[in-house]
């Protein structure tokens, strides 16, 4: 009568199913990272779809007239409840947050004499920019309803900062600063007929913030 062992594993053997599990893991790791990044490039395409849904209500409830003042887009559309939490700014890419550009949901929730304190939910940074042509009234433009380039002009974009003036447009250097091209070196792009586009450097040198 004879018995079957099972053979073990050699030290040898091991050692190389471990050398082809860390070659396949090295294989893989950076598929992966690809999917989440594509992930988070289509979620920030959905929450800029949704940004220009509250921008849409926003406009319809001044007339289609351009703000006049001095606030942050952000906080004349909050005016409204145009944006209620906050959470439509904030793009899911979005990791740096150097320029200190926050969304704080009731920023004159408290005050001591003349000191105003926060003490409302924790701010949220922005992750989008708007393009002041087409948000802030100006000599030459003051009601949307002059507008005629909608599907070629930007409305919001993937930045850091509030706004972008002027004279960072005519800069193409700097314009590029201003814009984050966080979608594996791509920028998503909110124009005004509510599309969105995923534009590189050279594709946002050739943009028209101008609305006509």
């Amino acid at each position: 009568m004879t018995w079957n062992r099972q053979k073990a594993f050699s030290m040898v053997e091991l050692l190389v199913v471990i050398a082809v599990l860390a070659v396949l893991l090295g294989l893989l790791l950076p598929v992966f990272s690809q999917v989440r990044q594509r992930a988070k490039g289509a979620q920030c395409v959905v929450k800029l779809k949704h940004l220009w849904t509250c921008w849409d209500h926003y406009r319809r409830e001044k007339q289609d007239l351009l703000y006049n003042g001095n606030n942050a887009w952000l906080y004349e559309m909050a005016d409204t409840r145009s944006l209620i939490s906050g959470d439509e700014t904030v793009c899911p890419a979005a990791t740096d947050q150097s320029t200190g550009a926050y969304f704080y949901p009731n920023p004159y929730s408290g005050k001591i004499g003349k000191v105003t304190y926060w003490s409302g939910p924790p701010p949220k940074p922005i992750g989008y920019t708007v393009n002041n042509w087409v948000f802030y009234a100006s000599a030459e433009f003051t009601s949307i309803r002059t507008f005629t380039k909608l599907a070629a002009t930007p409305l919001f974009f993937d930045g850091m900062v509030y706004g972008l003036a002027t004279s960072a447009w005519n800069d193409l250097e700097l314009r590029v600063k201003r814009f984050s091209f966080r979608h594996q070196g791509k920028a998503n792009v909110l124009f005004l007929d509510g599309h969105v586009e995923s534009l590189d450097p050279d594709m946002v040198k050739r943009l028209n913030p101008k609305p006509n």
